[in-house]
């Protein structure tokens, strides 16, 4: 797999939702034939990339419907970044200088995180651990 080409990519911190379901319209405007888009107008990364996105958006789709998942933009956060992306939200909710003062700079980032987790699904994009709020 050559994943590390793709524009969305597992190996992302985050993407949303909405990107998915962009890219996966401009790389099958890019096909001669909509119904077979593997078969012609795309480089190999490219159809191995639409190939994922496609099984990734029916994954999504599992759980939240196709046009919220369309319009919304909901991030979908690699699992390796998880702590990250909870400080961030913090960060975005309550300014930047939030992690250096009390409560937050007593949080065990890890712990937050596996309670957190509740509130997200877990999905597979091509082999890696993502998560989407539920």
């Amino acid at each position: 797999m050559s994943a590390g080409n793709w524009l969305i990519s597992p190996f992302l911190p985050q993407f949303t939702t909405q990107a998915v379901y962009n890219r996966i319209a401009y790389l099958e405007s890019l096909t001669t034939d909509p119904e077979m888009p593997q078969i012609a107008g795309l480089s190999p990364d490219e159809q191995e990339e639409l190939t994922a996105l496609h099984r990734l958006a029916v994954v999504l789709e599992e759980h939240k419907d196709k046009s919220t998942l369309r319009s919304m933009g909901l991030d979908v956060v690699n699992a390796t970044f998880m702590d990250n992306y909870l400080e961030d939200v913090v960060l975005d909710t309550y300014g930047n200088h939030a992690l250096d003062k009390w409560p937050f700079n007593c949080i065990d980032w890890s712990r937050a995180r596996n309670v957190k987790l509740k509130d997200y699904w877990l999905v597979k994009f091509a082999d890696y651990n993502f998560y989407i709020h539920k």
